[in-house]
Order: structure tokens, then sequence, then C-alpha cells
């Protein structure tokens, strides 16, 4: 008589076994050892847990998820509508496509009930480490039996170097033990082909689906490579029609049920669309730009990663990164797999492609070979499939080879879908296949050389030897020292308790790079106001960055019309101002992480100013919107930069809402930093309004001035006036300026 699920789960529970050998005790002890090992990794951040995160500096990490969970604590686990930022318009944190990542959002959202956001991440970081290393290790547990191998695994798919540069930044890329689930699933259902293995190849995919946008493709492509693997592998191991057509109309199932279980975002997506389209949709042109950017070179793989301690003041380790450096970035370029996970899975396909074609004994007994020799078919066919697939997506949108042009599967998918730019985090789900298929390798090969003794003293001794060679390679010293809240200026700490202060503004006002919104929205942790400033660039796009700093009149001007009460500022020296009186002054280090959003000019002396602002009507409400929303300070003055030579200008109120029937006068300063020569004409309506030259040598400013209507956009065109070509960013442009016109 057939045991009941009910009475093999009570066995398990109350039966007797080696400690060793599956018992709940063995797994206790394995995760409280990955959980200690997870501390280490992240120097314990959770000791500090409300003020520091395992980050070097705060950006993406801290005004992302784990900001939109501190925003407004009565938010629900959807999120919506905040002022905190974007003051007083607010911004909308939720979105439709937020769906995707609801089983890291709702979980953190909930932990955030309880204890601070940055407490809450810390506690998630772990979380996404332990599930990794546990699933791994039950997984090569079950198939090899040995826990030092297992271990070896957890270890290998946890800390590998793109989870430790990756781990709040982009939260959801640690949560890669769904790829450890699929590849379990999977080897699952070809072993026993049945409604529940469909099930479980079900439930794995769809968490990918509902943890993380990206994984909606690397879940998809992954599942669907090992879907061929092992119907390959039935094939190789001769185990005859019926047993492939079970494993078939298995896979089938499974594609049934994930078509029930992820109903959700297909419904999400239909009801939906236009907003998700909005939000994530990028042109193809664009994405193909940036998958040049973001794709993989051979030597992301090989070269060890930033930080590496082993490997400083060695010329050859900072040659391969300088190398590294010209594409992509630091984070999305760190692929490093490790030569000894990659040596593993190399010696391993040479093994099973020799007992394939020239091993006599292994080719003809291949269908009653053992337990192992079977896996270990199943997993080569699974790598020999998948890798030049994902290889194919990590890669650039077109190859050169013998005078064709081939594209890839990245440059196929982008030329109908542009929704995925950094193709690179396939790296996530080969990762984890390799480390399983080098794990079950290291097993095979230590068993056929029979390195044995009677306590497997020796076999111990190899893998960990091997561990340690592993943890060597992938030792990176990347967010230390932890990012802490309270090395902030004091400043901040100041504004908290001044309760007559709703609402400030940080100078300067920009767009982009994000790392500076990024930076004050950290900073909003402390002081708790409302912020004119975004969190991140998703609104006011091109307006803040045409305003920058106290320099232009028109910046204080569309402060008082957005209702700040004060505003803070980075100088030489604090002084009363004729817009607003000083408050607070604090000298600061321009160049610490702390004390100034990135980009700023070095400076280590340099002072954080807070002024409350006289109460007195704005100028008029119209301001320049600029296209060049990218602004950079290393001129020595706050200016946005020019890719092509040419920008387009709108005019609109204080809340880029369109003036209708109005004219304005119209004045911008522009420069070239290589000071070149060039001719200017400003059009509207495909008619010049204006035109002139800037001057070659002297490099500084000149002022572009005209009168236009309010209701079109403006463009000004630059020539050279040399007839060269132009350099990208050479123009700069600041001070953009609207005074309207009294009719």
């Amino acid at each position: 008589m057939k045991k009941t699920w009910q009475k093999k789960f009570r066995e398990t529970l109350t039966g007797h076994r080696a400690f060793l050998n599956g018992s709940i005790l063995e797994y206790v002890v394995v995760m409280v050892f990955f959980t200690f090992l997870s501390l280490c990794y992240m120097n314990f951040s959770v000791i500090g847990g409300d003020t520091k995160l395992f980050i070097s500096e705060p950006g993406d990490a801290t005004a992302g998820t784990t900001w939109n969970m501190g925003a407004d604590k009565d938010m629900n686990p959807l999120l919506g509508h905040t002022d905190a930022v974007n003051y007083p318009d607010g911004a909308n944190l939720g979105d439709p496509s937020q769906i995707t990542s609801a089983l890291i959002s709702f979980p953190l959202w909930l932990l955030t009930r309880f204890v601070s956001p940055f407490m809450g991440t810390n506690i998630m970081q772990i979380i996404a480490f332990l599930l990794v290393s546990m699933s791994i290790y039950g997984l090569v547990k079950r198939l090899t039996g040995k826990w030092y191998i297992a271990l070896f695994a957890g270890f290998s798919a946890t800390f590998f170097p793109y989870h430790l540069f990756k781990t709040v930044n982009h939260i959801g890329n640690i949560f890669s033990w769904v790829f450890v689930f699929e590849l379990g699933a999977f080897l699952y259902l070809w072993k026993r082909p049945s409604w529940r293995s469909s099930l479980a190849v079900a439930l794995s995919i769809v968490a990918g689906y509902f943890t993380d946008g990206y994984y909606l493709l690397l879940s998809t492509v992954f599942a669907t490579t090992l879907a061929i693997g092992i119907i390959i592998a039935s094939a190789v191991l001769r185990q005859g029609q019926r047993k492939i057509v079970g494993v078939v109309k298995s896979l089938l199932v499974a594609v049934v049920m994930l078509v029930v279980l992820a109903a959700p975002i297909g419904y999400v997506q239909l009801t939906s669309g236009n907003q998700i389209s909005k939000t994530l949709d990028r042109s193809t042109s664009t994405i193909k730009t940036e998958l040049k950017v973001y794709a993989s070179t051979k030597l992301d793989f090989l070269a060890p990663p930033p930080y590496n301690p082993f490997f400083h003041g060695q010329e050859w380790y900072y040659s391969m990164l300088r190398q590294k450096a010209q594409h992509s970035n630091k984070v999305e370029s760190t692929l490093y797999i490790g030569y000894v996970i990659l040596g593993l899975s190399v010696l391993g396909v040479v093994l099973f492609v020799w007992r394939i074609f020239w091993h006599k004994s292994f080719r003809d007994k291949i269908k009653l070979s053992d337990r192992s020799d079977r896996w270990f078919v199943v997993l080569s066919c699974i790598v020999l499939v998948s890798m030049p697939v994902m290889l194919s997506f990590m890669g650039p949108d077109k190859i050169y080879k013998f005078g064709l042009t081939i594209p890839t599967l990245a440059g196929i998918l982008t030329d109908h879908i542009a929704l995925w730019r950094v193709l690179a985090r396939f790296i996530l789900p080969m990762h984890a296949m390799l480390v399983l298929y080098a794990s079950f390798t290291l097993y095979i090969l230590l068993g056929r050389f029979a390195i044995n003794s009677k306590k497997n003293v020796a076999q111990i001794a190899i893998v960990a030897t091997l561990g340690l060679v592993c943890a060597a390679e992938y030792a990176t010293t990347i967010n230390t020292p932890l990012f802490d809240l309270a090395k902030m200026p004091k400043l901040y700490s100041y504004l908290k308790q001044r309760g007559d202060i709703l609402a400030i503004g940080e100078l300067p006002l920009q767009d982009s790079p994000i790392e500076v919104n990024g930076y004050y929205a950290t900073a909003q942790y402390v002081h708790g106001k409302k912020l004119i400033n975004n969190h991140v660039s998703k609104y006011n796009i091109g307006q803040f960055s045409a305003l920058g700093t106290e320099e232009n009149p028109e910046t204080i001007d569309f402060l008082r019309a957005r209702g700040a009460d004060a505003v803070i500022t980075r100088n030489k020296q604090c002084n009363n101002q004729p817009w607003g009186k000083l408050l607070y002054s604090e000298k600061i280090d321009l160049k610490s992480t702390y004390e100034a959003p990135p980009f700023r000019q070095a400076s280590t002396d340099d002072h954080i100013c807070l002024y409350k602002l006289n109460k007195q009507a704005p100028i008029d409400d119209s301001f320049i919107t600029t296209s060049a929303n990218y602004a950079r300070e290393d001129t020595g003055s706050y200016s946005t930069s020019l890719g092509q030579p040419r920008v387009t200008m709108k005019i609109t109120d204080s809340r880029q809402r369109p003036i209708i029937g109005r004219r304005s006068s119209v004045s911008v300063e522009a420069f070239s930093t290589g000071k070149l020569g060039y001719a200017w004409v400003a059009l509207q309506n495909g008619e010049q309004i204006a035109k002139g030259e800037l001057e070659k040598s002297s490099g500084q400013p000149a002022t572009i001035t005209f009168v236009a209507k309010t209701d079109d956009p403006i463009t000004i065109q630059f020539t050279l006036t040399d007839g060269t070509v132009y350099v990208p960013e050479d123009v700069r442009l600041k001070n953009y300026r609207s005074t309207l016109i009294s009719d």
C-alpha cells in the first residue's frame, strides 16, 4: 500500500536519520552556516540596520525600492501616490509593471511596517542569500549525496561577484534562487514525468516572473533550453519513445499550468498595457545603442572582480580592469565565473564528449549506466544547449564572421521587443547552471579516481581547497566600508528639527544623472521634509536640468513657485542672500560620498548651506524645458551637455504645463569645452528667429537671446565654423531663462 504524502511528511519529521543523511538538523546547521557567511559578506550591516546598508554610496540602492517602502508608511503594498518628492505634484511610486516584482516588494513592504526601510532591505538581502545557498545545497546533496560538495556549490552559487555587486542597487538580481528551482524542477520532470513535476516546473518559472521584470525573459529562455536539454538527454540515453513522449507531455502540461499561473501578469498587460509601455518601452534604436554598451565580452567572464585584495598592486590585473572599463559599467561587466567553476565545467564537457564518442563501453551500455552516469548525461546536455543560447543573448546585436553580418539572439529580440537593455544579466541562470554542473563533475571525478578513505577525508580536503581558491577568486572589497546614514551632514539633522519648514529644494536641480537625485532622496531619510527634487528621473524631465544652481536667477523663482520654504546649496562660503536668510552652514568635503551628490567638482574646502526663502511672489511662471537634460560640473560650473550639436527647448510653467498664446524673451549661455568656433541658429516652426556665433578662443559663455512664441518648441542648431565633425558633449549650455513679455 502506497504511503500518503501526509505520512511521508510525518516520517520525515519524526524519523531518525544520520546527521548528514538528510536530517532536519543537517539543514538547520547548514542554514546557520550560510547565515553566518551572509552576515560576514554583508559586513554585518544588519547590526546597524536602521542606518547601514551593504552599499558604498547612495543612488539606486537608497532611492529605489528601499526608499519607496519608507516614503509614506500608510501606503498599500502596491504603492501609490506621494508628495514626498516632486512637491507639490508628487510622484506615483507604483505602476502596473511592478507586478513582476511582487515576490520581493510585498515581503519588503510587510517588513517595513515593523522595521525601518534600511533594516527591511538588510533582512531581504540575507533571505536572498539563504534562498540561493540552501536551494543549491539541497539540489546538489540530492544528486550526489555528498554534503561537502553541496556546501561548495552553495558557497559558489551565492557569493559570486555579480551577486555582491548587485546586492541592493537591483535587489531582484540576488534572488536568483528561482533559476536553481528551475533546474531542480526540470530534473524532477525528466526523472518522473507527471502532473506533479509539471506543476513544479510551472511554479519555478512563474516564481521568476513575479520576482523581477528581467526574469520574464531570463526564466523563459532558460526554461526553453532546459526543456530541449532533457529531451535530447532522453534520446542520448536511448530511453525509448515512450519515455520521451512522457517527458514531452509533461512539458506541455507545464506550459498550460504556467499560462494559468501567469494569468495575473497577462491581465495587467491587457488592462494597463499602454501605461506599462510608457514606463518601460524604449525605441528600438535606443535599446540597440544600450545593447552595445552593455554587451558582454570574453574579458568580462575571465577578469577577476574589481577590488580583489589578492591582486592588489598587480599591473596585469589593473590592465584588465582598464580594458573592461571601456564598455558597460563596473557592475554589469563583472561577470566573473571563476576558474575553479569554469575549469570543472570544461572538464565535464570534455569527459562527456569523450565518453559519448570514444569510450566504447560507455556508448554501448549507456542505457544501462548507473544513476550518476545518467545525471551526468542530462546535466551535460543541458549545459551544451543552454550555454550557446545565453551567450548569444549576452553579446552584441550582430557579429561579423567570414564576411557575413550575423544577427544574434539579442539583436533579433530587440528588433521586436524594446524592453530589456542589459542582457548581461543572463549570467544569473548561467552561473547557477555552471555551479551545479561543476559540482557534479567534481563528484564524478572524485569517484572515478577512487580518492576515498574511511571518512572521505581526502575528498573533503580536495573540495575544501577548491572552495578556498574559489573564495579567493571571488573576493572583493566592494561596499566596504558600509554606507551609513549617520555620516550624512549634520545639516540634515538640524533641518529635521525645523517645524516651520515643510518643503525644500536641494541644488543643483537636475534630471540626469539619477545618482544626484538618489543622494537627495537618501538625505530625506534623515530630515523627513518634502522635496521639490525627484527621487528618480521620471518627472520634470529637462526642466530641472535647465535650472541647475542658484547661479541661474530662475532657480530660486522656480522653487518659490513650487512652494519651497527653504533651499540647500553647496558653495565656497555661506552668506545671507537677497532671496533667503542663512539658517545653518557646515564645512564639507565634496570628495566625500556622504557630503555631496556624485559628479560634483572635487573640492575639500566647501560648505553646505541652508537658507530660509524670503516670502515674495515669483517674477513670472515661465521656465525652460531642455532636451539636454544630462548635467555636468566638470568645467567648474553647472551646465548641460549636448550629445548632438542641437538642443530643443519648450516654454512651460513651473508644473510643466504649456503656456498658450504668449511671447517670451529667452536667453541661454553657451560655450565650447574645446574652445572651438561655432555658428548657431534658433528655429521655431521651421523659421529662423535668431542667429549668431560663439567665440572661438575664449571658452567663456556667450549669451544667446531671442524672442519666441510660447506655443511651439524652439531648436538651436550649432555648426562648427571650421567644418570639422562635432565632438559629443563639447557644447555646454547653462542659465536657461524665460521671461514673459507683456502684450
